[in-house]
């Protein structure tokens, strides 16, 4: 708004004009180091730069492929879209997924990366019997966080009903130097149902000379089978933790990492496989490694019901060759099924 200066009522027009030339004639004189002294309010201490808010979610279910004709034939169709603030998700292919293929969708963050402050939170729901396979646009880059400000926070939220299938697939996250994160993703399980989880994180741009970074990162996984607690992670890198980068305990010299959890009947079945795929490309090559393990969660359950989970972990040379045994592994634990439209090498 733009608020004009008004004559004074008790002066007369020429005393008005005669002071208002008075004020114009002293900003003129004014020294310029005296006219641009930032003002105190605007310091950087006191000053809250804006954040990014994102919430978004969605439900999928079945519905008869052909009504009238085969009811028991069924097809995973969007049931509910919920976005708000920067968080999007958009639909790559048709909005209902043949048989036996999963519903995709792509989580979009139209801020472009996340920095500190910024406060994200995914709601995912799949229904008895549907299939979803979720992805991002890109990779998340999570930027150096101001002094002072609180990390970035990621809360996902993921909700599987009975004999669902979920493929939690996004692309790797980068963390550059000095970025703090705080992400917390939470699985609920119904009997019967599966889910493939992978998350991988990319070490900073090595191309731009960036081999040692200083981050805060506390990664937090809940997954829950009817209610009961399957399997827990916590994973905290502290921003004075200089060398974890090339500590042996840590990321052992290693540019990219992930952890691909696999949670599910079949589950023992993959064990096998996996470590046959992992001695054969961890042996030909020194930039990719890893290991995998599996465990039996509930196997006297009386409805019959085995939620074995298999835990692989993988640590490459870079991003590149970090997507490459990625790719690799979600092909093997979904049976040659095709990728996330956006993965691609």
């Amino acid at each position: 708004m733009l608020v004009m200066e008004q004559p004074h009522p008790s002066k007369t027009r020429s005393e008005a004009t005669s002071e208002h030339s008075r004020r114009a004639s002293d900003r003129q004189t004014t020294p310029q180091s005296t006219q641009h002294q930032p003002s105190q309010h605007l310091s950087s201490q006191n000053t809250r730069l804006q954040r990014t808010i994102g919430r978004g979610g969605l439900s999928v279910q079945t519905a008869p492929t052909q009504p009238n004709q085969n009811p028991d034939q069924r097809e995973t169709i969007l049931k509910d879209l919920r976005q708000g603030g920067a968080a999007k998700i958009r639909f790559p292919r048709k909005i209902a997924a043949t048989p036996g293929q999963a519903f995709e969708a792509v989580m979009i963050n139209t801020a472009g990366g996340l920095t500190g402050g910024d406060d994200f939170a995914w709601d995912i729901s799949v229904a008895q019997k549907a299939r979803l396979s979720l992805s991002t646009q890109a990779c998340e880059k999570i930027y150096r966080a101001s002094d002072g400000a609180p990390p970035a926070l990621v809360d996902v939220t993921l909700k599987l009903a009975k004999d669902a299938h979920l493929a939690w697939l996004p692309q790797e996250t980068i963390l550059f130097d000095q970025s703090r994160l705080r992400r917390r993703l939470s699985l609920h399980l119904d009997a019967g149902a599966s889910a493939l989880i992978a998350e991988g994180f990319i070490l900073g741009r090595r191309d731009y000379g960036e081999h040692h970074l200083t981050f805060d990162l506390r990664d937090s996984w809940r997954v829950y089978v009817d209610g009961a607690l399957a399997h827990a992670e916590e994973m905290r890198v502290r921003e004075d933790d200089h060398d974890w980068m090339t500590r042996p305990s840590g990321a052992g010299g290693a540019g990219a990492f992930a952890t691909v959890l696999y949670i599910g009947a079949e589950a023992e079945n993959f064990c096998e496989a996996i470590n046959k795929w992992l001695a054969h490309n961890s042996g030909q090559r020194a930039d990719l490694w890893g290991g995998a393990s599996c465990w039996a969660h509930s196997p006297n359950r009386e409805d019959g019901a085995n939620h074995a989970k298999l835990v692989t972990r993988l640590l490459a040379k870079d991003g590149y060759m970090l997507r490459k045994g990625l790719l690799g592994l979600i092909a093997l634990l979904q049976k040659q099924q095709a990728p996330p439209l956006m993965w691609s090498l």
